[in-house]
């Protein structure tokens, strides 16, 4: 009796469960995939939206207090001769009287951010590239398992199953 056969019943058998779960793994790897590409398109949509209307100033550090693994910092900062205090949000300490650069919104100076427009952009190219990539290596490998017999057997088998049925084959 040959290992590798067609004519065994459990050959054929594991090689239906391999495509079985392979499809199974596509389907909901998909879902994941396309809240990632979804998320990365909606940053980048809002970042392009917003380019336009964030612009750069620099704040003097008034105050820092700690707020478990971050600080925020009491900041002022004038916009067209207009002074304005606020509350940022910083990852490292930086000492009182500091000048820092912000971005805030053209329509409205209250709303700022440490972070540059830019680096939304990036996060959300990211999110747009991963999605991408690991589709395009999900449906190929699903490709591969529904052409081969062999790449079938092969995604059949986690470590429980050959544990099993590993005397069958082997490798």
């Amino acid at each position: 009796m040959s290992n590798l056969g067609g004519d065994n019943p459990i050959d054929s058998s594991i090689v239906t469960y391999g495509r079985t779960k392979t499809y199974i793994q596509t389907f909901f790897g998909s879902f994941i995939l396309l809240i990632f590409f979804i998320a990365g398109l909606f940053i980048l949509k809002k970042s392009y939206d917003d380019r336009n209307n964030i612009k750069s100033t620099t704040a003097k550090i008034l105050s820092i207090n700690p707020i478990d693994r971050t600080y925020t910092a009491n900041i002022s900062y004038s916009i067209n001769n207009k002074e304005y205090t606020n509350n940022v949000n910083i990852a490292t300490y930086i000492a009182p009287n500091s000048i820092i650069t912000i971005y805030y919104n053209i329509n409205n100076p209250n709303i700022i951010s440490t972070t540059s427009n830019a680096t939304m952009m990036i996060v959300g190219s990211i999110f747009v590239a991963i999605a991408v990539l690991c589709g395009i290596l999900m449906f190929y490998n699903t490709y591969f398992v529904s052409k081969s017999d062999m790449a079938a057997r092969n995604a059949a088998f986690n470590d429980i199953n050959r544990q099993r049925y590993g005397y069958y084959y082997n490798w």
